[in-house]
């Protein structure tokens, strides 16, 4: 790969100095060759994006751009041969550059070999220059249009395959957010990235720039470079979207716009270097400064130009853009083993690396790397860029994730890699489990009750010839263009001696510098690099975070979100005597879902009360988990000193459990898998029989409109039990309407004779009629639902399991719980009590409501955000639901409900069941019932 990568960038450097030498004489082309190898745009575009066909496609453009200039000058048939082979190659390393590179980078040049070819450069010339060049263009117009006609049909030939399949096929992903489409005053990273970074130091002579490019020979070019320019500057404008159109400019990533413009600019850096190290600027800074200032101004650029690259390149380790490096051969064996390529898997927190380990195993993966190819409407219409990097996508990214987790028999995926605990808890409530941790870190979830893929999957066959063309033509292309430029050229100059002809030689000529220099131009040079680094960084380094209350706040939040604690504890108030050690540890003991798997979203602050020396502020905190959105309101009082306004210390828990040492009596379970060493698949005698269950009752109802199953569960066999529940609903024609799985209204991990409440909240999957485009995007409780259009509708309840030992802890407690009227409306309140010897990281809460013959009528979940250590407790408060809320549309008969593949009805005929067993709350002649599902982020097993 590192020699691709040489090859790549000799290329690419070679084509700056051919280029260059159509624009600058031949000192200024070596000088912009130079500066190629550290420009700032190559720099990032290598070490940061790592895109290689797009430094391939600019090489190769810069190549038959030059050899385009060099035909239309001296009308040799040879050059349009070259520059066509050339054009090819460009086609198939990177079709955009082509199609792009023939507006901004082709159309100038061939204007500007017009202008050579007529003379309108030439003082002497005494006819109308404008005449001459509207009279060559015309002598010139069938060459043209043949140029046109075969650089198009090579645009279309060479990647037929690819326009083939997009017109057959084609794409239907809506557009997902890029920075370069931001406004990059508003959105400070995105300026940095796709606009400060790769420009640099050339920033500071966008006036010079600007100068040469619009005078002389060069003004096509330069109307070129200035509609880049504009167009590279994203959202901070409404110029870019006006010019492209609201649909391209949602599709195109804008950045590369400033690349090409960064690319068109280099010879003139090469120009101004020339000038400014030996020529009329080097004069010019001489008698302004002398030669002690101009040689610290020359050690100033040279500075300026080590840091830059010093920064770009090490960009990665000031601000990493992807996970450490991960060792994909377990993953690899692990699919391997048992037939898990049976099944598709997803990877969470891998980020590019998906795509090496997809292109390592021959399993399949729901979520890609291409987001072009994606033919799945679930992911098509959503605006987010791939699955395994949903938590940076926000609820859109995670409401999404959560379509996938909760039906994945749908998709086929059983297996999920993870590799950011952020993730856990979602999976935990879904129904997925812990497997095994792999050696390399990863741990692995399992959903149980997934079919595995089958033999042969849809495949959309592709014709022959275009298989063919596709794995011919590229290659093909790249050998016909090395022997043209080589072979022939060597052939034709040295063995028949055309050397000495001048139409054949290979400098060309250039235009001469006509304006003074100005000595502003200098003083920008010097003065920019410095203000652009003030600009990124005065955040960081020049914040004043402590000249106000608010911002004081404001601060110690963005600390906390980022755990960066030592920052965060130093706006506390010295004199409280919180020491850093002290602070640490106290947060280290706080677990939960706000302290370990929360993203602050936003905050706003209020006054209440502020005098010359303290200040009440109230923080309203909104925060995104992965299991729900949060708004929390804190009240901070703050005091000043020495000009700075510091926080009163938070106050933690202080409780002291009673037992130093806690013993827990406990029943295990202990699944063998495999009893034979073998590294053959699981024989059937290995195959642990399915739990028995009993589905109570279940009925549909309707609240605020929306229709969901409620029902209640029992798993009344001997073994501990994971559970999937199905529900299916059916039109009045008995055809299947939408089927969904209880997510997080349901405990999925049942012990023997253990009940649950479950609730089946149906959620839009996808577009349920072929061109019927849904793209809404996910309100902010993350959830679609889905809305029936008949009111006639029957439903079917679908309960399977399986016997499962792992992540089951049953040790939380419900304890001094009552109703209670708070502000009008009635809440459940009360304690969890921790008697086991893990910390329960999330609780939630699954209460269940009854009338008064204990049959269920509405279920609700309640996530609390507080953790709860061994032999501690932490309040909960829930408000309840009305029943006057819920409207029961009808109760689901017998017949209708299906444990294990089998009609309820037909094995348990005759078997009684009494439903009401177990504590139950009064309120207004119903009962209530909670019940309490935890999840251990960092069990003992592992």
């Amino acid at each position: 790969m590192i020699s691709v990568w040489l090859l790549v960038l000799g290329n690419f450097i070679f084509g700056v100095f051919r280029f260059s030498k159509i624009w600058v004489d031949d000192k200024s082309a070596l000088a912009a060759t130079m500066f190629a190898v550290v420009s700032p745009t190559i720099m990032e575009t290598i070490h940061v994006f790592g895109q290689l066909p797009t430094i391939a496609g600019i090489g190769f453009l810069l190549h038959a751009s030059t050899e385009t200039y060099k035909w239309i000058k001296h009308d040799k048939t040879f050059y349009l041969i070259s520059a066509l082979s050339l054009f090819a190659v460009t086609v198939a390393a990177h079709h955009v550059t082509t199609i792009f590179g023939m507006v901004f980078f082709v159309a100038p040049v061939v204007l500007t070999a017009l202008m050579d070819r007529c003379g309108i450069e030439k003082v002497e010339l005494k006819y109308n220059p404008v005449k001459t060049f509207i009279s060559e263009i015309w002598k010139f117009r069938f060459k043209l249009a043949f140029f046109g006609c075969a650089v198009i049909f090579l645009l279309i030939f060479v990647m037929f395959p690819y326009w083939y399949w997009s017109k057959t096929d084609p794409i239907t992903q809506v557009p997902i957010p890029h920075g370069s489409r931001d406004s990059f005053i508003n959105v400070k990273s995105s300026g940095i990235v796709f606009f400060i970074i790769p420009w640099g130091i050339v920033l500071s002579l966008l006036p010079y720039l600007f100068g040469r490019l619009l005078s002389g020979k060069n003004f096509f070019m330069g109307m070129s470079f200035s509609l880049l320019v504009i167009l590279g500057t994203g959202g901070t404008t409404p110029i870019p979207k006006m010019l492209l159109g609201e649909n391209a400019f949602n599709i195109l990533t804008l950045d590369r716009f400033t690349f090409w413009a960064s690319i068109m600019a280099i010879p003139f850096v090469g120009q101004f270097s020339v000038s400014l190290f030996s020529g009329d600027y080097s004069e010019l800074l001489s008698k302004r400064t002398g030669r002690i200032l101009q040689k610290v101004f020359f050690i100033l650029i040279t500075i300026y130009l080590i840091a830059q690259t010093i920064f770009i390149v090490n960009l990665n380790q000031f601000r990493p853009l992807q996970p450490a490096q991960i060792d994909i051969d377990p993953i690899t064996r692990f699919l391997e083993r048992d037939e898990h390529y049976k099944w598709r898997f997803l990877t969470l927190g891998f980020g590019d690396q998906v795509a090496w380990l997809s292109a390592n195993t021959n399993a399949k993966s729901i979520d890609g790397n291409y987001h072009s190819a994606r033919r799945v409407p679930e992911l098509t219409s959503r605006a987010i860029e791939r699955l395994e990097n949903s938590k940076f996508n926000g609820v859109e990214g995670l409401g999404s994730l959560q379509q996938f987790l909760t039906v994945p028999e749908k998709y086929h995926l059983k297996y999920i890699f993870s590799n950011d605990k952020f993730y856990d808890p979602l999976l935990h409530y879904a129904g997925w489990h812990r497997v095994q941790r792999l050696e390399n870190g990863i741990m692995v979830w399992e959903k149980q009750d997934v079919k595995g893929l089958p033999p042969r999957l849809p495949q959309k066959i592709i014709p022959l010839y275009q298989r063919i063309m596709w794995g011919v033509l590229p290659l093909s292309c790249l050998i016909i263009a090395i022997i043209i430029n080589l072979y022939l050229r060597l052939w034709l100059f040295r063995i028949k001696g055309k050397e000495n002809d001048p139409s054949y030689i290979s400098t060309i000529p250039h235009a001469k510098i006509k304006s003074k220099p100005s000595f502003i131009h200098l003083i920008l040079l010097l003065m920019i690099p410095p203000i652009m680094f003030v600009w990124a960084t005065k955040d960081i380094f020049f914040k004043q975070a402590q000249s106000h209350p608010e911002k004081t706040v404001m601060w110690y939040y963005d600390a906390l979100d980022l755990k960066r604690f030592n920052e965060a504890h130093s706006y506390f108030d010295p004199e409280y005597g919180l020491d850093f050690d002290q602070y640490i540890l106290e947060i280290s003991v706080s677990d939960g879902m706000l302290s370990s798997y929360a993203k602050l979203n936003s905050i706003t602050t209020e006054i209440l009360e502020q005098n010359e020396n303290a200040a009440k502020i109230l923080a309203t905190t909104r925060w995104v988990t992965p299991l729900q959105k949060y708004e929390h309101k804190d009240i901070h009082l703050l005091k000043k000193k020495n000009n700075k306004w510091y926080l009163r210390p938070q106050e933690f828990d202080i409780s002291i459990p009673p037992d130093q040492f806690i013993s827990q009596p406990t029943v295990r379970y202990f699944k063998q898998g495999k009893r034979r060493v073998s590294t053959d698949k699981t024989p059937h005698d290995d195959v642990v029989d399915r739990p028995e269950l009993f589905i109570h009752h279940a009925r549909v109802v309707k609240k605020d409109s929306l229709i969901s199953v409620v029902g209640e569960i029992q798993n009344t066999d001997n073994l501990p039990a994971h559970i999937t529940i199905t529900a299916e609903i059916l039109d009045s024609l008995g055809r299947v309407v939408t089927r969904y799985n209880a997510k997080f209204g349901v405990q999925h991990k049942l012990l023997p004779k253990e009940k649950t409440g479950f609730k089946i909240e149906f959620e839009e999957l996808a577009w349920r009629e072929d061109g019927k485009h849904k793209p809404g995007i996910l309100n902010p409780k993350e959830f679609n639902p889905f809305f029936f259009e008949e009111e006639k509708l029957t439903c079917r309840i679908f309960a399977k399991a399986v016997a499962e030992n792992t992540d089951i802890y049953k040790y939380g407690n419900l304890q001094n719980y009552s109703v209670v009227k708070k502000e009008n409306k009635f809440c459940v309140e009360g304690s969890i009590v921790n008697t086991g010897v893990d910390e329960i990281t999330i609780p939630e809460l699954i209460v269940s409501y009854y009338d008064k013959d204990c049959n269920i009528e509405w279920v609700d979940y309640h996530f609390i955000a507080q953790a709860v250590r061994p032999q501690r407790e932490a309040p909960f408060s829930h408000p309840l639901t009305e029943s006057y809320h819920v409207q029961t549309i009808y109760k689901i008969n017998d017949d209708n409900l299906y444990v294990n593949g089998l009609q309820q009805a037909t094995f348990l005929k005759g078997r009684s069941m009494e439903p009401c067993v177990g504590n139950y709350m009064e309120h207004k002649n119903k009962k209530i019932k909670l019940d309490l599902n935890s999840f251990v982020g960092i069990p003992s097993l592992y």
